[in-house]
């Protein structure tokens, strides 16, 4: 049907003269006409209408937007021009007022005379990670996003570390100092990128979809092929993202990964017996308590019992 046809996209004006300046001087569109009912433009291929009304009621989105390869460049363009970008509050904007999303998309926003909200936006490299060359891990949940970590995120993931540091330490082994530098964190999200090339492990961060806000981890490790096919499981969560079921929406997605993706047949989690949020979590998405090893982990200074949780695949057996 249409999807052949030539797309032609429309905003408002109620000063075409204003109008007119901004799309052709400011931004560089080509000028085609001007008639009684509207200003047309040619962007590319694209026909762009801007038709000519008493009275414009913008929208509180965007209208029109451009994909640009380097967004900072065109940013900086058309500021000198005169353009002001607009910060949002509560979204974790750069000098440039560009905001990265959870995809790694790079935004921002402005208007036109009218006020007709129009974007930049600067895609990723959807595989590859901008400066290692490296695979990129990236899925979506309804609320969630979960991928692996960006170099630029290095300094989010230390302050969540920090921020969480005595909730988390009931749970895993005792941690040094250089653990919650960024040098450290630096050094183990490097260690994850090696095995996740490798498929020797999956690390996936989770991002809230409404805030691009860091709010856990999930780890799949030791991932064995072969006769075994199998790996350990290990996940956290901000103190303050605890009971919303994030965790579970997380894992049910893992969980379908390490099946469908990565062809394992048993994943192994490993819970100490007073941590009855976490076993809670296992027991919803299906994993059969198989034992207790006994003095399992040595946490945050004492060994530790912990339940062995595990999920087998099915469909492959």
């Amino acid at each position: 049907m249409l999807n052949k046809s030539d797309l032609m996209t429309f905003v408002a004006t109620c000063n075409a003269a204003k109008a007119r300046r901004f799309y052709e001087e400011t931004l560089g569109l080509t000028f085609v006409s001007d008639d009684q009912f509207a200003l047309v433009f040619k962007v590319n291929e694209t026909i762009l209408r801007i038709q000519k009304v008493d009275r414009v009621n913008p929208y509180g989105y965007t209208v029109l937007g451009w994909k640009v390869p380097d967004i900072k460049k065109e940013v900086t363009t058309l500021t000198q021009r005169g353009v002001k970008f607009a910060r949002y509050e509560g979204m974790h904007q750069d000098e440039y007022e560009i905001w990265t999303a959870p995809s790694n998309a790079k935004i921002v926003w402005f208007t036109d005379p009218d006020g007709n909200i129009l974007s930049l936006t600067e895609f990723p490299e959807q595989e590859k990670h901008g400066d290692g060359g490296k695979e990129m891990l990236f899925y979506e949940t309804d609320r969630l996003v979960l991928r692996s970590l960006q170099w630029n995120e290095i300094k989010q993931l230390n302050e969540y570390l920090i921020r969480n540091k005595e909730f988390l330490s009931l749970w895993e082994p005792a941690r040094d100092e250089q653990y919650f530098s960024e040098k450290g964190v630096t050094e183990l999200v490097e260690k994850q990128n090696d095995e996740i090339a490798n498929r020797k492990g999956i690390y996936l961060y989770i991002f809230l979809k409404d805030g691009h806000n860091l709010i856990g981890s999930i780890s799949v490790s030791n991932i064995i092929y072969g006769a075994f096919q199998s790996c350990f499981l290990s996940y956290r969560i901000d103190e303050q993202e605890i009971n919303k079921g994030y965790m579970t929406e997380a894992m049910r997605k893992v969980i379908e990964i390490c099946f469908r993706e990565y062809s394992l047949h048993r994943i192994e989690a490993n819970v100490i017996p007073n941590n009855e949020r976490s076993r809670r979590v296992l027991k919803k998405l299906g994993f059969v308590e198989e034992g207790r090893s006994r003095k399992y982990l040595k946490i945050n200074g004492l060994w530790e019992d912990h339940i062995h949780y595990v999920l087998l695949n099915s469909r492959a057996e």
